[in-house]
């Protein structure tokens, strides 16, 4: 977001992609781009914002993204961000080896509600398993991120876009990329009224957050939307005053602390000098992050000196951020208050890795699993084995070794740091170690999971081979080989291990695993059958279309979901057919079907679903012969 008193960029907007450069785009996925996406990188080649969030790049940032990906950065969700295409999974009872339902495909709901117009889905009902086939096209900006979804289509070509974020946990659904820019313009269009207002009635605002007899609340509500229409040095005298009174609620102290860093002015900061000596450690840990980045003398030196108090607790210490590296890094010189090392460590601050190194090395810890959870235990060991990695350092990866070495139970937690600091090499044997000890939190093979280098497969592998698991068999799916489809294949007759299985050969994608995949479904096995649809095999075609024809209701709408993402031109009559069913879950599923590969019939079959006894599937069809009107007028 752009503070009020920030210069503006003079455009979000980039320099035009060329055909040259959209096409060569297409070429690496391997499909055609939806219409208004395209149109989009026609106008734009990415944007240095992105929707539900408006963060910008200007004033010389070096970052080479911060918002919609140029051409090249575009890539699939499971290329770019493995951890994240399987966010959204659910796991499946032991015994439901012989399902039918996926809970990652299928909609919680009734299917048609699903394809409903925008703004009617909540972000949890989400198809979490279409995620390891959507289009990255965004920055990931904290765990939120621009997706399109190539699963499902609209009539007129467009593939679903989702503003996905991992802490709702969702996605905001949209039938376009279009309607995605335009409900957030609109968004934003509504929060430049509501800000005009805030600016208008400023005055108000500032008199009400300074009026002691109003209630506190309002005070402080009051002061966020004055400072968010530009009001400054005027607030600080009604903040000070809520921030000083030890008689009001703490939080609520908090927020005025935490308003007054904002503002940052000279009286503000003079403010947080004052009240950073509290006996209430909330309120130190609130006026501390400002007085760490404050350019004046006193206001760090306040700050200093609360961090080098070996009584002041690790969470205010952890409420500074990456610009206070250097004044937590004096209050350590000065104190040798080690309960400081961890953060310094994970400020990035160089200058203490001799004395990181020094701390890992006379390092005891308890074993892991007798370590119980206390919020308020002295946590300054376990801290330092986490943060150690964000220096990045051969020093610091050697001496997590060591640790390592000292205590076994901690393998797994530390050859994770490894990997994360890119001490892949140093962190394989003890992931293997801790495989060979059980690893009964799945770290080690979630670890593995993550890594690109072909050794993690070999260690999955063997894992796998001496004590399968679910946890190996779902790491192993990263690492395709025609040796990691054998070792999974060997196991899909095991009950608790045949669901896990099938995914894992769907998410690898290589002949080895799709062959499997089609002699399981000969066999009669019905999420083969769906994961090879979805992968578009040919070979699951005559098994869905045998669904289709099913008299069952349940059995039909599987075969038309099956067929919908398999796209074969070829079933276009059999899904004609099924778009005049009686049951609007298999007319509805096998319209869209239709729609998905864009086959001459979608008007048959509009015409039939529109004439449907359900409300819901008539309301479908009436959307869908419009936008696909609009094909036909740009194809014409």
């Amino acid at each position: 977001m752009i503070a009020a008193d920030e210069a503006r960029p003079p455009s979000i907007f980039r320099a035009p992609a060329s055909e040259e450069e959209i096409e060569a785009l297409e070429e690496r996925l391997r499909t055609r781009l939806p219409p208004s996406y395209r149109a989009f990188l026609a106008h734009t080649n990415g944007a240095d914002a992105f929707p539900g969030w408006g963060i910008v790049r200007w004033g010389g940032s070096t970052e080479a993204s911060i918002g919609l990906h140029p051409t090249t950065s575009v890539g699939w969700l499971r290329d770019v961000d493995r951890g994240l295409a399987g966010w959204l999974d659910e796991t499946v009872p032991e015994d439901d080896a012989d399902a039918w339902s996926h809970p990652n495909f299928d909609a919680r709901g009734a299917e048609r509600d699903y394809l409903g117009p925008d703004g009617t889905n909540d972000p949890g009902d989400a198809k979490g398993g279409h995620l390891r086939y959507a289009l990255a096209i965004s920055v990931n900006a904290d765990g939120y991120l621009t997706l399109l979804d190539p699963l499902v289509v609209d009539a007129d070509g467009e593939w679903e876009a989702w503003d996905y974020g991992t802490k709702l946990p969702g996605a905001q659904r949209h039938r376009s990329f279009a309607a995605l820019l335009e409900a957030d313009t609109r968004r934003w269009r509504d929060q430049l009224v509501a800000d005009t207002a805030r600016r208008e009635a400023v005055g108000e605002s500032i008199a009400i957050a300074g009026d002691p007899d109003r209630p506190v609340a309002e005070r402080i509500t009051s002061a966020w939307s004055a400072f968010s229409a530009g009001a400054r040095a005027e607030l600080v005298p009604g903040l000070a005053a809520i921030a000083r009174d030890r008689g009001i609620e703490t939080g609520q102290r908090q927020t005025a602390l935490q308003l007054l860093g904002y503002v940052r002015t000279p009286d503000a900061i003079a403010v947080l000098v004052d009240v950073v000596r509290d006996h209430e450690p909330r309120i130190r840990a609130s006026a501390i992050p400002a007085l760490a980045v404050s350019d004046d003398p006193t206001a760090r030196e306040a700050a200093i000196e609360i961090l080098a108090d070996a009584s002041t607790p690790s969470f205010v210490v952890h409420s500074t951020y990456r610009p206070a590296g250097p004044v937590v890094w004096e209050a350590y010189k000065r104190s040798g208050n080690t309960a400081l090392l961890p953060w310094l460590a994970y400020l990035g601050e160089e200058r203490a890795v001799d004395d990181v190194v020094a701390a890992l090395r006379d390092l005891h810890l308890e074993p892991e699993s007798q370590v119980p959870w206390d919020p308020l235990a002295d946590r300054t060991d376990r801290d330092l084995l986490v943060y150690a990695s964000y220096l990045r350092d051969a020093r610091v990866a050697a001496a997590l070794v060591e640790v390592a070495d000292r205590h076994p139970t901690w393998r797994a937690n530390i050859a994770s740091n490894l990997v994360s600091m890119g001490a892949a090499e140093q962190a394989g044997p003890l992931l293997r170690e801790a495989l060979q000890a059980g690893d009964p939190a799945s770290i080690a093979a979630t670890t593995l999971a993550s890594m690109d280098d072909s050794a993690a497969g070999t260690i999955l592998i063997e894992a796998l081979r001496a004590s399968p698991t679910a946890a190996l068999i779902a790491a192993l799916a990263w690492h395709p080989s025609p040796e990691a489809a054998d070792a999974i294949g060997a196991l899909l007759d095991e009950t608790s291990l045949h669901f896990v299985g099938i995914d894992a050969l769907e998410i690898m994608a290589n002949p080895a695993a799709a062959d499997l995949l089609a002699d399981r479904a000969q066999g009669g096995d019905a999420l083969a059958v769906r994961a090879l649809g979805r992968r578009r095999d040919d070979r699951s075609r005559d098994h869905l279309l045998a669904w289709l024809a099913d008299p069952s209701a349940r059995v039909a709408y599987y075969g038309a979901d099956g067929l919908r993402n398999l796209r074969d031109p070829t079933t276009s009559d059999a899904l004609l057919r099924a778009s005049g069913a009686d049951d609007p879950e298999v007319a509805v599923t096998a319209t869209h079907a239709l729609i998905s590969m864009a086959s001459p019939e979608v008007p048959a079959a509009l015409a039939a679903l529109q004439r449907h006894a359900d409300e819901r599937a008539q309301a479908l069809a009436a959307s869908w012969i419009a936008a696909w009107s609009v094909r036909e007028d740009q194809a014409g």
